[in-house]
């Protein structure tokens, strides 16, 4: 019944969806949030999807204050303007874009798509496919561990990194959608391993380096994001976090988040040493399928390479220190 990894993933489920309803996404249509989310807006409300009016989002900048400036636009030499980010995480929205569209006039709010009821039903839409994720990771993950294995794979993956706190707090950044990448390509490269050495135990991947490069490369480049190193979305997330609380006097989470990266280093580095540590001769390793490393690979280069269509540092620091001075 692999009832253990069943109730860490509900045990998990409930306190994400406490620790949300205690801090409600009061503010979470905003910063790069608000880049994303403007399609909907633009279209849907006000017709105007080269926001050539400038005066209704001139209203919603005075009345809801989504960022500072608007460094989500681009100017066009027609006087058009262009979002910079892509319609994916939009169309992740537009479900509860809807539901809150047809909601804030009956709750006597105004139906502009950043009054309460957009933020508060798009905020808590994305802890859903949050917690729809932990349970697609639990099917994935019974298929090469077993059930206590799995439970506690789980149970780290949610407290043990920051996915906590994208989850909870900062649910609708795109950065939750690099970690979950990320995760999902380690996970996926482990279990390719497992299957090519036959056994659970990173000791049996002595010289598997020799054999599977595409399983340890994949490996990597997940473990380079969860690290939180550059050019990874995995650095963008803890570049911010880091200037905010280094604005905010907030010393602990410093220490957290450094401590964070060396815990990840310290079991990602474990896993290569023992592969590239030639031990006792060994020429026969199982073969995954090749559908499967190439999806590790996939998903690791992913988290990498959304990290590298970001914005330059400089941007990254103006905008977490901004946040930071503006929170209570």
């Amino acid at each position: 019944m692999h009832r253990r990894s069943l109730y860490a993933a509900l045990a998990c489920c409930i306190a994400l969806v406490v620790l949300r309803a205690t801090s409600p996404p009061r503010n979470a249509l905003t910063w790069d949030v608000f880049g994303y989310y403007l399609y909907l807006p633009a279209t849907f409300i006000h017709h105007d999807i080269a926001l050539e009016d400038h005066a209704w989002l001139d209203r919603v900048m005075d009345q809801y204050e989504p960022s500072s400036t608007l460094y989500q636009l681009v100017d066009g030499p027609d006087g058009k303007r262009v979002i910079k980010y892509s319609a994916g995480m939009a169309v992740l929205y537009a479900p509860f874009f809807l539901v809150a569209h047809l909601t804030a006039p009956a709750l006597g709010f105004p139906a502009d798509g950043f009054s309460p009821p957009y933020q508060y039903i798009i905020g808590f839409g994305c802890l859903l496919y949050a917690l729809l994720g932990l349970f697609v990771l639990r099917r994935v993950l019974l298929h090469f561990f077993n059930d206590t294995w799995t439970a506690l794979l789980i149970l780290l993956v949610v407290f043990g990194t920051n996915f906590l706190q994208l989850i909870a707090w900062d649910g609708t950044l795109l950065l939750l959608i690099a970690h979950a990448l990320a995760k999902a390509g380690m996970f996926l490269a482990a279990g390719n391993l497992v299957l090519a050495v036959g056994s659970p135990h990173i000791a049996d991947l002595t010289g598997i380096s020799r054999f599977r490069p595409l399983a340890l490369m994949s490996f990597g480049l997940a473990g380079v994001s969860l690290m939180g190193l550059p050019p990874s979305a995995g650095f963008t997330a803890k570049w911010l976090l880091l200037q905010s609380a280094l604005a905010s006097g907030q010393w602990l989470w410093i220490g957290v988040l450094l401590g964070g990266g060396l815990l990840s280093a310290a079991y990602v580095f474990r896993v290569f040493r023992h592969a590239f540590v030639e031990g006792p001769i060994r020429d026969r390793f199982a073969s995954p399928p090749l559908g499967l490393e190439l999806a590790a690979l996939l998903l690791g280069s992913a988290s990498i390479g959304l990290g590298l269509a970001a914005q330059t540092p400089l941007a990254w620091l103006r905008v977490g220190s901004i946040v930071a001075g503006a929170a209570p």
